[in-house]
């Protein structure tokens, strides 16, 4: 599954770089202890195939500079799973070195004048010189005893290494092994440094203390659909983000409980998440959501690497509005998330255009919001005759505190309480004067909740079109 995860991820860059969004995030580390720490994690499986394993680093302890950690660790993954995958006898050699623009010819183009050079050097199998031009070419495949790759790890190790203005070659022999080589700019996070390599990007990134990030999004309309992101992987929430966030506001948590915890304190619209997150999966997740009141009116899709239709059927048992797998086309998504907050948007019209004539099913998709707006339309029902009545009224009736119901009645039927508690007061005194002609007009805005007639018949116009009087004058339908 793991292994599954990270070929999605993969994929996802992939997709991101054919956008030009392959954005770095530099942060400055020790990449000498940040190698030895990413090679680590292989250590049982170079054991296992009985290789032997060196890393050769600068004199010095310490050798700092700035690079995405996320990005040279898959890298590194990628390289090292190559060298292990063709080397059955000898060892793996990683090389770390400082060098200058002039000590390589692949680096006369670049801007920058010293690199962090790396090498992974294997004594493998190698590959031949008519296809050693193809190994950074997407989808290339060759035909082995190993059996054939996806064909895109080296050709996203090209990418990601790209990213960081940085450059890669491989050199190999047949039967002798292969050396990929990369270089990654050195940046010293002088303030002459921070200035060139802001104006290289186009201005991708922005400066904060010691830190180089991803540029904010420009700000959105309040009036714009809140998204929730719940994802544990940091590129897969950031990659969602950064397509969501161009048509919505977009929130990100890490996982479940964080989740549960954004989704009852703030507005949301619309909630996508992982399946497959520590601590609260996202099955676990989207129950609590579609149990608890506050919170059961959100639309949930949920996102999995998990395509069999059991964990479909599971998915969908636990309230899920809809089910995608990974990997997915982004324009599905948001044409999924376009359709559901469509859809939701057209109850509230049904709601709001026949208040009190349909029943709480017709305007709602489980049975707790269903409860809830029955609940709703009888305590309504029950106060409007009294002028003390109110939407703390209501709040205290249904339990639930002001912020909370707010953002219930308005999700569920797009009116705010006191909105909703003047419509219903409205439609009841509109049936009142058709059906009774003989009725005054100060009495039926004292059956409604009104202790001031005129302020009654003021509201009753802006609402109607025209006054209680004229409306005791028009016909029943």
């Amino acid at each position: 599954m793991k292994r599954l995860n990270y070929l999605i991820e993969q994929l996802l860059d992939v997709r991101r770089a054919e956008k030009g969004k392959l954005a770095v995030q530099l942060h400055e580390h020790d990449i000498v202890a940040f190698t030895r720490k990413e090679i680590s994690h292989f250590n049982f499986a170079i054991h296992q195939k009985g290789l032997k394993c060196n890393i050769i680093s600068p004199p010095s302890k310490e050798f700092k500079t700035a690079f995405d950690s996320g990005m040279l660790a898959k890298v590194y993954f990628n390289l090292i799973s190559n060298s292990l995958k063709y080397t059955d006898n000898g060892e793996i050699t990683v090389v770390i070195d400082e060098v200058n623009k002039n000590d390589y010819d692949i680096l006369d183009s670049s801007p920058f004048k010293t690199f962090v050079k790396v090498e992974v050097q294997d004594t493998g199998r190698g590959i031949a010189q008519e296809k050693l031009a193809m190994v950074f070419e997407r989808f290339y495949q060759e035909d082995t005893t190993y059996g054939k790759g996806y064909g895109i790890g080296l050709s996203h190790t090209f990418q990601l290494i790209e990213a960081h203005n940085g450059y890669i070659e491989a050199e190999s022999k047949l039967n002798q092994g292969t050396t990929i080589r990369f270089f990654i700019p050195v940046v010293d996070y002088s303030k002459k440094e921070k200035d060139k390599l802001v104006s290289n990007e186009d201005d991708i990134y922005r400066e904060t203390g010691s830190d180089i990030i991803i540029k904010d999004p420009k700000p959105i309309k309040p009036s714009i659909k809140t998204i929730l992101v719940v994802e544990d992987n940091a590129d897969m929430r950031s990659y969602l983000k950064s397509e969501l966030i161009k048509s919505y506001n977009v929130l990100e948590a890490e996982d479940g409980i964080k989740g549960l915890e954004m989704a009852e304190n703030f507005d949301i619209d619309l909630i996508v998440s992982d399946v497959m997150m520590p601590n609260m999966d996202g099955m676990t997740f989207c129950y609590h959501i579609k149990t608890n009141l506050k919170t059961s009116h959100i639309p949930i899709i949920l996102l999995t690497a998990k395509t069999g239709k059991k964990h479909k059927y599971k998915g969908i048992e636990t309230g899920a509005d809809d089910y995608i797998s990974k990997p997915f086309e982004m324009e599905y998504l948001l044409l999924r998330i376009k359709n559901l907050l469509k859809s939701r948007e057209q109850l509230r019209k049904i709601f709001q255009n026949s208040i009190s004539l349909l029943g709480p099913s017709s305007v709602t998709v489980n049975s707790i919001d269903e409860k809830f707006l029955k609940d709703l339309m009888e305590s309504i029902e029950e106060g409007i005759p009294n002028s003390e009545f109110s939407v703390s009224s209501l709040e205290k009736n249904l339990g639930m505190s002001h912020s909370n119901f707010y953002r219930k009645v308005k999700s569920l039927t797009g009116l705010s309480g006191k909105e909703l508690l003047n419509e219903m007061r409205m439609k009841r005194a509109k049936q009142i004067l058709i059906d009774n002609k003989k009725i005054r007009v100060d009495e039926v805005a004292y059956m409604v909740g009104f202790s001031n007639p005129k302020y009654f018949g003021k509201s009753f116009k802006e609402t109607n079109g025209i006054s209680p009087s004229e409306m005791k004058r028009k016909k029943r339908p």
